[in-house]
């Protein structure tokens, strides 16, 4: 059998990742699902969200949120809508990402960044567990999709304690955020000339129920 007349070159290319910007609003985004970017802009313009662009040769290829409002109170971070382009992935683009979330949560003085996955994504619960993720516990995760559809997800909760960030008090003073640069990597990557719909944006999940200080050793969940 003949192989296909296209093929996907190989080149080392750096990826820069970056805070989200309001010209990748019509490359990350489908045209039904541009509010939720506009969302996302302008609550990271108020300080309460970053939201964290990997892009390869000037296009952008993967991103994740960081809500620095629902665990403030205990000095954690909450990371959701990790999603890295299909052909790139397994090339260490989300670990970089989840690296550059760290940093910008360090700049906060936050101590620690919570998530959740799917019990059922199995993919996603080991990414976690490889970037050093701990399971604390369950959760059942709720939103409204963009076109109404009542979402609801029964998960595992995840954190991850930020090195070189001590002990905090319970209650924490908001921060003015510093912009932090982009971070630039080096990778093997694809070329490819569509980007068809390689991004699948999630709303923002309801928040989190109150729970534990992070990093406290809660009991494995059964």
């Amino acid at each position: 059998m003949m192989q296909s007349s296209r093929t996907l070159e190989k080149s080392n290319e750096a990826v820069v990742i970056r805070r989200l910007t309001a010209d990748d609003l019509d490359r990350l985004f489908d045209p039904a699902e541009r509010v939720l970017g506009e969302q996302w802009l302008a609550q990271q313009e108020r300080g309460e969200l970053y939201v964290a662009v990997a892009e390869v040769n000037g296009a952008p290829v993967g991103r994740r949120c960081l809500n620095f409002t629902w665990y403030q109170h205990i000095g954690a971070g909450y990371c959701f809508a990790a999603v890295v382009r299909q052909e790139l992935r397994s090339q260490g683009i989300g670990a970089r990402i989840n690296e550059h979330l760290e940093s910008v949560a360090r700049t906060r003085g936050l101590r620690a960044l919570r998530c959740a996955a799917s019990k059922k994504n199995t993919r996603a619960i080991a990414w976690h567990e490889r970037c050093g993720y701990k399971r604390i516990g369950e959760s059942v995760v709720r939103w409204t999709d963009v076109d109404g559809r009542e979402v609801e997800v029964d998960c595992w909760k995840f954190e991850r304690c930020i090195e070189g960030i001590g002990f905090m008090p319970t209650k924490i003073k908001a921060k003015t955020p510093r912009r932090p640069a982009a971070t630039v990597h080096s990778i093997r990557t694809t070329s490819d000339d569509g980007f068809a719909s390689a991004f699948n944006s999630a709303p923002s999940p309801s928040p989190p129920a109150p729970s534990s200080p992070p990093c406290s050793s809660p009991t494995p969940p059964r």
